[in-house]
C-alpha cells in the first residue's frame, strides 16, 4: 500500500503537475488542457530530466539518480532512511518544473511571436487568436472594421466592430449600423459566421503607410543634403513635408 502511495505521488509530482505547468506557461486555459496533454508533457519533461542525470550517473560526474533511487525506496519502506536524503528530490524537482516553465514559455514565443509594436506601444496577442489579429490589424491601418456576425438563434448583427473582449468567454461588442445608438454584445460560442466588408482596405492602408514611409526617409535624406550644401535650406524646402507625413504616421 505503502509502494502504491509514493507511486502515485511521484506520478503527481514528477508528471502530471510539470505538465500542467508547462501548458499553462504556453497560455493554455484549464478548459484547454486536455489530460493527454499533460501526460504528454508532464511524460516528456520528466523522461529528458532523468535522461540528463542518468547520463551524469553513469559519465560519474553525478551520483544525484542513485541517491534519488536510494530516496524512493526509502519511502517506499524497502531501505531506511538516511539524513539528508531529501536532498536529490529536492534538486529533481527544481530541474523538472524549471524545464516544464522553460519549455512552456517556449511554446509561447513560437506561437504568438514577439511583441507587435506600433509607436510605443506594444500589442501582445493570444496564442492562435485569428479573430483578435484580424481586429487589431484594422486598428492599426486606422480603419473600424464593419462586420456582419451571424448567431446560431438566426441573427444577424451588422455595424461596427467596437470591442473584443473577454469576461470568461470571448465575445463582440457590436454598434448596429441601422440604429447607431443600439450596442450588441455577441458570444462568440453563438457565433456561426462573421462577415469583414472592408478588409481589403487594409492592405491598401499598409501600402500606403510603407510608401509615406519610403518617401518621408527620402525627403529627410534630401533635408541632410541641401542643409550641409546651403545651412537651413533644406529645412525650408523640406521641412514642412516631412512634419507633415510624421504626423500622419503617428497612431
Amino acid at each position: 500500500m505503502a509502494g502504491l502511495t509514493v507511486a502515485v505521488l511521484m506520478f503527481l509530482l514528477l508528471v502530471y503537475i510539470p505538465g500542467n505547468v508547462a501548458l499553462h506557461f504556453a497560455g493554455r486555459r484549464r478548459t484547454e488542457r486536455t489530460p493527454r496533454d499533460v501526460l504528454v508533457v508532464g511524460s516528456g519533461v520528466s523522461a529528458g530530466v532523468f535522461l540528463l542525470v542518468g547520463c551524469l550517473q553513469v559519465s560519474g560526474k553525478s551520483d544525484l539518480f542513485a541517491r534519488f533511487v536510494k530516496l524512493v525506496a526509502a519511502a517506499s519502506g524497502v531501505a531506511q532512511a538516511e539524513p539528508g536524503q531529501f536532498l536529490p528530490l529536492l534538486w529533481i524537482f527544481v530541474a523538472e518544473y524549471s524545464t516544464a516553465s522553460l519549455l512552456g514559455l517556449l511554446e509561447l514565443l513560437r506561437v504568438t511571436g514577439t511583441p507587435r509594436t506600433r509607436g510605443r506601444r506594444a500589442v501582445r496577442l493570444r496564442p492562435e487568436d485569428l479573430l483578435l489579429e484580424l481586429l487589431v490589424r484594422y486598428r492599426g491601418a486606422g480603419l473600424k472594421p464593419f462586420v456582419t456576425v451571424y448567431t446560431g438563434q438566426g441573427g444577424r448583427v451588422t455595424g461596427e466592430c467596437l470591442r473584443y473582449g473577454w469576461n470568461g468567454k470571448a465575445s463582440l461588442l457590436v454598434k448596429d449600423a441601422d440604429d447607431p445608438e443600439k450596442l450588441t454584445w455577441v458570444d462568440i460560442e453563438d457565433v456561426l459566421r462573421i462577415e469583414f466588408h472592408n478588409r481589403e482596405l487594409i492592405e491598401a492602408a499598409e501600402k500606403e503607410r510603407e510608401r509615406e514611409a519610403a518617401l518621408l526617409q527620402k525627403l529627410e535624406s534630401l533635408r541632410k543634403l541641401y542643409n550641409w550644401a546651403a545651412d537651413g535650406c533644406g529645412d525650408e524646402l523640406y521641412g514642412e513635408r516631412i512634419e507633415n507625413l510624421r504626423r500622419r504616421a503617428l497612431p
